[in-house]
């Protein structure tokens, strides 16, 4: 059993990951939320914008993991439009299951740029591993569910579903770490993109 600390009630993960990320020259914001339902997070070129959630201290870190491995998948864009395409309609978006599945490996890849920063900024336990799992698939369920009914819960119910998941240990399947290509920043100066 892994008993390396994994930094959880303090700033020091959030801190460590903004570190990690901007050394590959990306900038990182951190802000307040000014409501309960505002989006987690924004990409905007090569800044990442993460709002802080003090009432649950992995949110914001894990969102920064995330956010920072889209940004890498958009440096190859046209690789992932049939994927980002259908979900940039405004829902509710009817998508087949098969649909959803490629999806989900689309986010599990990004989770897994944003796992291989993870791993370097903090080197996280198998408990902070597996609550990044959980993140990442509740992640991905809120964001079907938003874009099939249309509906977007706000923070607080995000968190009450996430901290639940967590309590549960449902036994996630960790996610790998990819190696973060050499990637040019310039390509994706036009991205504009929410996390909810």
């Amino acid at each position: 059993m892994d008993s390396r600390p994994a930094a959880f009630g303090d700033f020091k993960m959030r801190d460590a990951i903004t570190q990690e990320i901007m050394s590959f020259g990306v900038e990182v914001i951190v802000v307040q939320a000014v409501s309960p339902d505002e989006d987690l997070g924004r990409i905007a070129g090569s800044t990442l914008e993460v709002v802080d959630d003090p009432n649950e201290p992995t949110i914001a870190p894990f969102t920064l993991c995330h956010l920072f491995g889209h940004l890498v998948q958009f440096t190859t864009r046209d690789r992932y439009e049939h994927l980002i395409g259908p979900v940039s309609q405004t829902p509710p978006v009817i998508l087949p299951e098969s649909f959803w599945q490629e999806f989900h490996v689309y986010e599990r890849e990004a989770f897994g740029y944003g796992a291989a920063i993870l791993e370097s900024a903090v080197h996280p336990n198998d408990d902070l591993r597996g609550k990044y799992a959980d993140f990442m698939e509740t992640d991905f369920e809120h964001f079907r569910s938003f874009i099939s009914t249309g509906r977007k819960p706000g923070r607080s119910e995000y968190r009450i579903r996430l901290q639940s998941r967590y309590e549960l240990s449902s036994g996630t399947i960790h996610i790998a770490p990819i190696a973060i290509p050499r990637v040019e920043w310039a390509n994706i100066q036009s991205v504009e993109v929410a996390i909810f």
